[in-house]
């Protein structure tokens, strides 16, 4: 059974100004999982870059001086809380994919344990001559 999902798109167009669509999808639960473990590697590649590239910056200080050097570090510095932000927010969305697809599994179970529980019913109820 496939489940449906919405996602909330945000892209950035020219401007600057910010722009959102939402987008449905219907995966099944083993696609859910499988995707949360893709994207959980694909975030921690993207941390290791990050980590990377602040080792880099921080190693241009003995040899870019001037203006130009504690120009480029500084504006670094300003946008590195921010995609350490970014990155730690990125990092909760592979448990919460898996938390969704526990939860449509279990509704799935839920669901035939119930058709099933009706099913037995009516025919142990029809089996004995009464419609009641």
């Amino acid at each position: 059974m496939k489940s449906l999902l919405f996602i909330l798109v945000i892209n950035e167009n020219r401007n600057g100004a910010f722009m959102a669509t939402v987008k449905n999808l219907r995966v099944s639960t083993d696609e859910l999982l499988k995707m949360s473990g893709q994207l959980r590697q694909a975030i921690g590649d993207m941390r290791k870059d990050f980590e990377r590239i602040e080792k880099n910056i921080s190693h241009t200080g003995p040899y870019w001086k001037g203006e130009a050097g504690l120009l480029h570090r500084k504006l670094y510095n300003e946008r590195s809380s921010d995609i350490q932000s970014i990155l730690k927010m990125l990092e909760k969305y592979p448990e919460d994919i898996c938390r969704m697809a526990n939860i449509y599994m279990e509704s799935e179970v839920g669901s035939r344990n119930s058709v099933s529980k009706l099913k037995n019913n009516t025919t142990g109820s029809l089996g004995r001559g009464s419609i009641y």
